[in-house]
């Protein structure tokens, strides 16, 4: 305890003496409301660039410290975009790839520009929950429980619990409300997330049908198909990315 009281002193005393100070707490938490109300203007004007004045030190290596500092800003949006509404095991999982980039970022206009990136892409994510947001309580525990639960075979009964409607209710208003019933919703999402794994991974066809747990891999085709007016294997030679992300 001792030495923190030496040390605070002495980081006070050098930062009087240098006339070094942080950023202030206002325009702080300005910025971390802008990201969460999905104003990404507002956002990257209050944003202020890791490498200028106004953060403090937390590291003697300079690159080590400002990835620090980043890895801080992106903790603190995932909170402010949690409170605004982001899935919260959407918000967890997009912070731990970016602070994987983080670590992976060797120079300091790597770190500049990442920084910038993900500010522009958390506030389009917010802008993009606005409409979804405005849903009725048990229609938005609904969707956040099919978008956590797609690697398993959803019922309406299990979403009857979630939102605590009757089966007739929940129907009723899920179509009024999204346009879509139950049914069409959760395979939809279901194949947003099949055509991800066909972009970014080398996954065969018949282990993204089971994972999505389709009933077969032929129904995982058809159901495909249906929507894209594609078949897996046809969206994977079309849209594949030079280098999977994940296998």
């Amino acid at each position: 305890m001792t030495n923190m009281r030496r040390a605070l002193a002495r980081t006070e005393f050098d930062n009087r003496e240098t006339q070094t100070t942080h950023l202030p707490y206002d325009q702080e938490t300005a910025f971390y409301r802008a990201i969460a109300a999905g104003d990404g203007p507002e956002a990257l004007r209050l944003a202020t660039p890791l490498d200028q004045e106004g953060f403090g030190r937390l590291s003697d290596d300079p690159l080590q410290s400002l990835r620090y500092h980043l890895v801080i800003t992106v903790a603190f949006i995932t909170r402010y975009c949690m409170a605004g509404g982001m899935d919260a095991e959407t918000a967890f999982n997009l912070s731990d790839l970016y602070i994987r980039r983080i670590d992976r970022c060797r120079t300091v206009a790597e770190i500049l520009a990442l920084h910038q990136e993900l500010i522009g892409d958390y506030a389009l994510r917010m802008h993009s929950l606005t409409h979804r947001s405005a849903y009725p309580r048990p229609i938005l525990r609904c969707t956040e429980y099919i978008h956590t639960h797609l690697h398993a075979r959803i019922t309406v009964e299990e979403l009857c619990a979630v939102s605590g409607l009757s089966r007739s209710h929940l129907s009723r208003l899920f179509r009024r409300e999204t346009g879509l019933s139950i049914g069409q919703y959760i395979t939809l999402q279901k194949v947003d997330a099949a055509r991800k794994a066909l972009e970014f991974t080398d996954q065969p066809v018949s282990d993204i049908a089971h994972t999505l747990a389709f009933s077969s891999e032929s129904h995982f085709i058809t159901v495909f198909r249906r929507a894209t007016g594609t078949t897996p294997g046809e969206y994977r030679r079309l849209h594949r990315t030079t280098a999977p992300l994940w296998s």
